[in-house]
Parts: structure tokens; C-alpha cells; sequence
């Protein structure tokens, strides 16, 4: 049980909305990008999806996909993440884990937790994946 910040009952309710980014990071984020940094972008295509409105969202699932391309690890669990909840496109959980795959491949720490927990899940036929979030 979450205590509700607005009231001294413990219910069942979610924590206080994460801290939005804000327009200054995002607009610093995109002068980076702008000057050749490419890294900056899946940070970026975060402060967006986390902020922005539908358009910025198509934006950052964009950027998502273009650093994914050019081989990044986060990126690949950052667009993982969004297709396994369905965040800023449809829900895809295959190719969330195909891309949990590629990250791991690469030697990504998290992503072979992650993948290791699927497997492991399948194993059960069930996969609680609501820590993501």
C-alpha cells in the first residue's frame, strides 16, 4: 500500500506523477543533438516521451529507433521498455524481448538480468514485468 499524498490513508493508488521534464533540459538536450552528439538522442527521445505531446512522442519513438540502429544499448532497453507497455506505440512484448536480446548481446548488464528473468518467467509461463515502469 502507497500512503496517498493527499490524504493520511494507505489505498492502493499509484506515487505521485514522476517530476516531468522540463522545456529548458529538452531544448538542451536537442541543441546537442543538433551539434553532432549523437548519444544525447535516446536521452532525449526519454525527455520527450516522458514530457511531450502525441507528436513528441512519435519524435522519440523515432529517435529510439535510430540510435537502436546505430547499435545503443539503453536505447535498445528504452524502445524495449515502450513496446513492452505499449508507451508511445503498440504493445509488443516479441519484439521488446528480440531487443532485450540485441542489448544483451552487446553485453549490457541490465539487459542480460532482464533477459535472464524472462527466460526464467517462461520457464513458468508467467512474466511479471511491472518493475519497468
Amino acid at each position: 500500500m502507497i500512503k496517498h499524498f493527499f490524504s493520511n490513508e494507505c489505498e492502493p493508488t499509484v506515487a505521485p506523477p514522476k517530476k516531468r521534464a522540463r522545456t529548458d533540459d529538452i531544448q538542451r538536450l536537442q541543441r546537442a543533438v543538433d551539434q553532432g552528439r549523437w548519444w544525447m538522442k535516446n536521452e532525449l527521445a526519454k525527455a520527450l516521451m516522458d514530457d511531450g505531446t502525441e507528436e513528441d512522442k512519435a519524435k522519440a519513438v523515432s529517435l529510439a529507433e535510430e540510435c537502436t540502429a546505430l547499435g545503443d544499448d539503453d536505447a535498445m532497453l528504452t524502445l524495449a521498455e515502450w513496446c513492452t507497455v505499449g508507451k508511445g506505440m503498440d504493445q509488443d512484448l516479441e519484439r521488446a524481448k528480440e531487443l532485450i536480446s540485441l542489448a544483451a548481446e552487446k553485453e549490457n548488464e541490465d539487459a542480460e538480468s532482464l533477459l535472464s528473468l524472462i527466460n526464467c518467467s517462461q520457464e513458468q509461463e508467467t512474466v511479471n514485468l511491472n518493475g519497468l515502469t
